[in-house]
């Protein structure tokens, strides 16, 4: 009886995430023009891309032969323009991010707490199509997912006592820096925390060697000696205020999801959620791959 109870519950559980997705994935297919702000600039960019790759660029576009930061939405576009409409490319993008998000922030929490039948599984739903979505902040969000991704792996393999594939840090460090600076720089951050809470500092060093190919272009981002884009329009460099509004806002949906998440493994804690300021600065992201001369 009891066991029916818990199927029930965890059928419910998940067909609630499947409605709240395929929701989120109507949206995107069943309208031409979507209200998202950024969105127009990343489907220009993106055929700028593959004009590029094609060789039929005007003269004033370029690449550059280093890696970028904030790329990787410019770059799917411009992979996926190589045989698809333009149009098609971003919905596929923006529908990936969807189902990107579900994905790792569910991992995320079932890392935290196995309980595969914990109403804590139907937060990801509400926060599919947030504000940042809306903003065309998606290298942000891809960056937050691949956060989750990383942060749910360290956790299982530490609480099981199980080895850390270093090359996979590796790998997830680098597809940060390549999405967005916050999720890259969280991801320090709790990494370093947690080693030292759980008294792991034989961890610092392989942790430093998987993070160092990143860190440097970073650095040089924001050392301003590193052109914001592949394609050359102008040289950016990441000012304090814009980082500061960026923290401001990103936390909003990271710190709501992981206090939910830690607070979950005690069942006489109340939840709490930091509130964040709504103001609105442009997402680095818009000309990280392209740029015009």
């Amino acid at each position: 009886m009891l066991g029916s109870v818990f199927d029930r519950q965890g059928i419910i559980f998940r067909s609630t995430v499947a409605a709240c997705v395929i929701s989120a994935l109507l949206l995107i297919w069943s309208h031409r023009f979507l209200p998202i702000s950024d969105y127009p600039d990343w489907i220009f960019e993106g055929s700028i891309v593959s004009e590029l790759i094609h060789g039929k660029a005007p003269a004033s576009y370029s690449f550059k032969h280093y890696p970028v930061p904030y790329a990787a939405t410019v770059a799917m576009l411009g992979l996926l323009d190589l045989v698809l409409p333009a149009e098609v490319s971003g919905k596929i993008v923006l529908s990936l991010c969807i189902v990107l998000f579900t994905l790792s922030s569910t991992y995320l929490l079932k890392s935290l707490r196995p309980d595969t039948k914990s109403p804590f599984l139907l937060l990801p739903p509400l926060f599919l199509l947030n504000t940042f979505f809306f903003w065309g902040e998606l290298n942000y969000l891809f960056g937050l997912s691949f956060f989750f991704l990383y942060c749910g792996y360290l956790f299982r393999r530490v609480y099981r006592s199980e080895p850390i594939n270093w090359w996979l840090v590796f790998a997830a460090s680098i597809a940060m820096l390549f999405c967005h600076f916050l999720p890259y720089a969280t991801a320090i951050l709790v990494t370093l925390t947690f080693i030292f809470a759980e008294s792991r500092t034989g961890l610092i060093s392989p942790l430093l060697t998987s993070f160092a190919p990143s860190i440097g272009p970073h650095d040089l981002v924001c050392d301003g000696a590193f052109v914001a884009g592949a394609i050359r329009r102008r040289l950016e460099v990441l000012d304090l205020a814009s980082i500061c509004r960026s923290l401001d806002r990103g936390f909003l949906s990271l710190s709501g999801i992981s206090s939910v998440a830690w607070n979950s493994s005690s069942r006489n804690e109340h939840l709490r959620s930091p509130q964040s300021a709504r103001g609105h600065s442009p997402d680095p992201g818009t000309s990280a791959l392209c740029t015009m001369g």
